[in-house]
């Protein structure tokens, strides 16, 4: 199969073959890579800054992106940033090979999000071998029997909610009812939030408003608090990464 060259898009791991290999198949002319700069997990990130090292031999043009790779929201939105920048000019191969899992979702997510607006591919490499299973064999009694017990992490330091996108467009209706709700921070009432969406001299009808409202409900994008027969709006985590993202 003859492919466009492309960017590759990656995220800095213990990863060299699965990332350099992929860029022969799938003709690359651009890397960029994901790099941590949080201060969780220090000694991972020295280790993935020495594969980082190794990847800079590789005679293609790169670009740095220093990011929080274990925060989704961050990710996401970096992600549909360069995904948006990128497909103007040629395909994007976004190798989820080396990511760590928080990543790795984020990184479809905004795949997905992305749909249908150009030459856009995931890549996933299995590898010939894995070599953790040779490393354990080294390892003295006291560290193979924690490893044995615990697995690869040990304990729980946090939780992290991965949010679901609706898969349908949104339309201009929603795109104006998020952008008040996040403006305003809500808003106290549904003859509120028309007031305020038509405050630019359109004249979008309160029983469109409310139909909208209750499909942007059931996708996760607002929030409705019903205090008597009142009802107070609010847009969700959800939908203000979906609007911060903009719509696909």
């Amino acid at each position: 199969m003859n492919r466009k060259k492309g960017t590759h898009i990656v995220a800095a791991g213990f990863e060299y073959d699965r990332i350099v290999k992929p860029m022969l198949e799938y003709p690359a002319n651009k890397l960029i890579m994901l790099r941590n700069n949080g201060d969780n997990y220090l000694r991972s990130s020295a280790i993935a800054n020495h594969f980082l090292q190794k990847l800079k031999e590789f005679p293609v043009e790169i670009e740095e992106v220093s990011i929080d790779i274990y925060d989704f929201d961050n990710v996401f939105l970096k992600m549909l940033e360069l995904i948006k920048k990128e497909i103007k000019e040629r395909s994007v191969y976004v190798n989820i090979s080396s990511a760590p899992k928080v990543t790795l979702v984020a990184m479809i997510s905004a795949v997905f999000f992305m749909r249908g607006k150009g030459d856009i591919e995931i890549i996933y490499c299995k590898p010939e071998e894995y070599l953790l299973p040779k490393i354990i064999e080294t390892l003295d009694s006291k560290m193979k029997t924690e490893f044995m017990d615990h697995g690869s992490g040990i304990g729980v330091k946090e939780y992290e909610s991965i949010p679901i996108f609706p898969i349908e467009e949104v339309t201009d209706t929603d795109i104006k009812i998020l952008k008040v709700l996040i403006d305003k921070k809500g808003a106290e009432s549904i003859k509120e939030l028309v007031e305020s969406i038509n405050k630019d001299g359109s004249d979008i009808q309160r029983s469109s408003i409310q139909y909208r409202l209750e499909k942007l409900e059931e996708k996760g994008l607002i929030l409705k608090e019903r205090e008597e027969k009142r009802v107070r709006l609010f847009i969700t985590r959800i939908g203000e990464i979906y609007l911060k993202g903009g719509s696909p």
